[in-house]
Parts: C-alpha cells; sequence; structure tokens
C-alpha cells in the first residue's frame, strides 16, 4: 500500500502520507504510475459525466484542464516550460541547463504553456463523444506509463539529473510491471489496435529522450514532466484521428 500512497504523492496533491518512508520506495511506486494515471482520467471522466449535460463542451473542457494542471501541482507543465526556455536557448548544453534552472518563466516557455493548454482544450473538447470517456481515461495513464520508460532510460545512461531520488533502485521489471495495467486497458478497449498505438507512443517517448539528451547533454526532472506533457498531448490526438 505504500508503493501506492508513494506514486499518488509523488504525481498529485493529495494529502496522502506514508507509514514508514523507506529510499527503495520511489523506485517500487514507479510500477503504480500508470495507476496513478488512470485515477486521474476517472476524475476527469467524472467531469464529463457530471457536467457535460449541463455545460457547453467547451466549458467542460476548460475545466477537465485546470483540474487535470491543479491536481499535479502544475509541476510536469513547469517542467514543460522550463524545457522550452532551454530549448530556445542556442548556446551550449551546459547553458541550455542553465537557462532551465531560472525560476522565472521565459518567452518561450510562456508561450508554449499557452499552445500546450490551448491544444488540449481543443483536443478534449472536439474529440467524438463516443470515444471521450475512452480518451478521457488513457491518455493520463499512458503519459505517466512514458514516464517510467524514460526514468529507467536516465538510470541505465547514467543521464539523470535528478538527484539520487532514483538513482541506482529502478530495474527493468519496475517497467515491466508498470506496463501490465496500461496493456490490459488499451488491448480491452481497442484490441490489437490500442497495444500497437502503445508501442508507437513508446517508440515516439524515445526519440524524444534521445532528442532532449542531445540537446542538453542530459536528463533531469524538467524533462519528466516535458515528455509527460508531450504524450498527453500527443495521445489526445491520436483520439481525434479516430
Amino acid at each position: 500500500m505504500n508503493k501506492i500512497i508513494t506514486a499518488f504523492q509523488f504525481l498529485t496533491i493529495l494529502p496522502l502520507k506514508v507509514k514508514s518512508f523507506r529510499q527503495e520506495l520511489l523506485a517500487e511506486s514507479t510500477i503504480y504510475f500508470p495507476l496513478v494515471g488512470l485515477t486521474l482520467g476517472a476524475g476527469l471522466a467524472g467531469l464529463e459525466y457530471c457536467l457535460s449535460p449541463f455545460l457547453p463542451i467547451d466549458i467542460t473542457a476548460i475545466i477537465q484542464v485546470a483540474f487535470l494542471t491543479l491536481i499535479t501541482r502544475g509541476l510536469h507543465i513547469d517542467g514543460f516550460a522550463d524545457t522550452f526556455d532551454g530549448l530556445g536557448c542556442v548556446k551550449s548544453p551546459k547553458e541550455k541547463l542553465k537557462v532551465m534552472k531560472d525560476s522565472h518563466i521565459g518567452t518561450m516557455g510562456a508561450i508554449s504553456v499557452i499552445f500546450l493548454v490551448l491544444l488540449k482544450y481543443n483536443s478534449i473538447a472536439f474529440i467524438e463523444q463516443s470515444t471521450k470517456i475512452y480518451a478521457l481515461l488513457v491518455f493520463p495513464m499512458a503519459s505517466r506509463w512514458t514516464m517510467v520508460l524514460t526514468i529507467l532510460y536516465s538510470i541505465q545512461m547514467k543521464h539523470i539529473g535528478l538527484g539520487s531520488k532514483f538513482q541506482k533502485q529502478i530495474k527493468e521489471k519496475h517497467f515491466i510491471l508498470s506496463s501490465i495495467l496500461p496493456c490490459l486497458i488499451v488491448i480491452y478497449l481497442f484490441d490489437i489496435i490500442g497495444l500497437t498505438a502503445l508501442i508507437g507512443i513508446a517508440i515516439f517517448t524515445t526519440m524524444i529522450y534521445q532528442f532532449l539528451l542531445n540537446s542538453f547533454g542530459k536528463i533531469t526532472g524538467d524533462h519528466f514532466g516535458f515528455i509527460n506533457e508531450v504524450i498527453e498531448a500527443l495521445t489526445l490526438m491520436i483520439f481525434l484521428m479516430l
């Protein structure tokens, strides 16, 4: 139970506390990152069910985007903005990382967040009603699953700049176990097509990871947030094409 609580504590603002904390819990909690995502998706689906009969689609979509941002402390969006600020710097990787550490948001970061929020809002608003509940359940789950993949990459390749929180603790078994829930969900909802899309998302995540590594020289916690936000937007766009 402590592993699940740690996962929710790490990824959300929910006031949960672990009774007996161990450093190993951080790595073990990654198994439940997709469960956290699915729970967030259930919250979004609940808002859709409760609000859509009474409010216009676009107002409901705004509330859903706000809910997801607030319940995650805006942590991933902050990493998304910092990463774009770094990418906007045309100097060395060391200078890019220095720009990312600035506590003030830059022009690139601000513009990127505006476009990200607009993209999420429009995607949620215009997804076909017949598949919207599925989309709301799946996209936060898929993005948290890819976070486990990128953390594993970073640890194995020693490119992590997140400190010692996950250092030398997360293993392949954690990623494999974290994959069970998303695989079962997408197969149940979409058969083999869903599994194929999930594999495609993992491949795209690997490409983003390599791009960030080439640009910054190492992967930091902000980059995990960046990847989470990109995969959320990508997954929503996949549903738009259905």
